[in-house]
């Protein structure tokens, strides 16, 4: 842990090699708001569960440099990834701001889909993915590789900064077949088709849903 307090290191990697625990992760939470420096994180494959997402998401909040975070191999699950991106978006202080640095997140093989079978006070009726991550604007790579995710959320071609996403792995089953396989050339190879089907799909629910076939302008 004491790597983790150092302001030097720009680069911090901890995997399943590490002498790790779960009881290590408030510890480590707490040394990374003092570690200034810190570019890339990564904590592969150390069995972190839900609580580990909200946890690192208050750390991380208003870290001034960090831009990747490699979550790979681990149990944070729909609850971990949506309690991360709910600490990594709030604001609550006055002069605190959501992070707006994060620009990777690798959440590859993190056992991510469908929530619950009912809605409840996590899911906000949205059971299949945790649509928090799509208020996340700053991110321009994200790796849901190998998860167990069914339904893709159309917004995701919303999202602003967003260069590369992998999906490959998911049994998706809201996206054709055609396009599915573009997509799953990958990060940067696979993401324009399935943007610009994404957004054509949202056009399409616009028109149906105004009336007189007349585009309503539609905030998401």
């Amino acid at each position: 842990m004491e790597v983790v307090r150092s302001t030097e290191h720009e680069v911090l990697e901890m995997h399943s090699h590490c002498l790790f625990t779960l009881n290590n992760m408030t510890s480590l939470c707490n040394r990374l708001k003092t570690n200034r420096n810190l570019v890339i994180l990564i904590l592969g494959g150390l069995g972190l569960g839900s609580s580990a997402g909200k946890e690192l998401g208050v750390a991380l909040r208003t870290h001034p440099v960090l831009q990747e975070l490699h979550l790979h191999n681990n149990k944070l699950g729909y609850e971990g990834v949506q309690l991360l991106s709910e600490a990594l978006i709030s604001s609550k202080e006055v002069n605190e701001a959501p992070n707006r640095l994060l620009k990777v997140l690798v959440l590859r093989n993190n056992d991510i889909g469908r929530h619950c079978s009912s809605m409840c006070n996590l899911c906000r009726f949205a059971p299949d993915f945790p649509c928090a991550l799509l208020q996340v604007t700053c991110l321009q790579v994200i790796d849901l590789n190998a998860n167990r995710i069914e339904v893709l959320p159309l917004q995701l071609s919303l999202m602003p900064n967003l260069l590369a996403l992998d999906v490959r792995g998911n049994p998706i089953a809201n996206v054709p077949m055609d396009v599915m396989l573009t997509a799953r050339k990958g990060h940067q190879a696979g993401w324009p088709s399935l943007k610009e089907w994404m957004k054509e799909e949202l056009q399409k629910e616009a028109s149906s849903s105004s009336p007189a076939g007349s585009i309503l302008s539609m905030d998401y």
